[in-house]
């Protein structure tokens, strides 16, 4: 059990430092294992929407990772039929590969140290409500926009 719970933080750490920047003393929490995330591709996707209540800055955090919760920034913005996403923290700023939002449903993908993190998640008005994965681990993630 000891070997299986030190295992999980090496593999939580990446995803930790992503949003921190760094390791901290904050407490630590674990989630159930999700589902397997999708490989990531270099091709932009056409934009599902041209414009409207997704575009701009959302406010967001990520709560019950290893290290505690993170906040941060999601830009969309689109430029022709492209929607474009950049995910920011105190850890630096990845652009969101492969964004789309259909049906006010988000998904994407962005790198972060050599792994690939899923994020998905809905719209609802200015709010958001969704998930980061990596590595079989999903971490709650909502967002207000700005």
């Amino acid at each position: 059990m000891k070997k299986m719970a030190q295992s999980f933080v090496l593999l939580m750490l990446p995803i930790s430092l992503i949003f921190l920047g760094g390791c901290s003393s904050s407490k630590k929490t674990a989630s159930a294992p999700a589902a397997a995330t999708q490989p990531a591709t270099s091709q932009q996707a056409p934009a599902a929407v041209i414009s409207g209540p997704y575009i701009g800055t959302w406010s967001f955090t990520v709560t019950g990772t290893p290290d505690g919760d993170t906040k941060g920034d999601m830009i969309i913005s689109q430029a022709g039929n492209v929607l474009k996403g950049t995910i920011s923290s105190g850890g630096g700023q990845s652009e969101i590969k492969d964004l789309k939002i259909v049906n006010n449903v988000l998904t994407g993908l962005f790198d972060y140290n050599g792994m690939s993190i899923n994020m998905t998640g809905t719209f609802n008005g200015n709010s958001y409500e969704g998930k980061v994965e990596a590595q079989g681990y999903a971490f709650p993630m909502t967002a207000t926009k700005k």
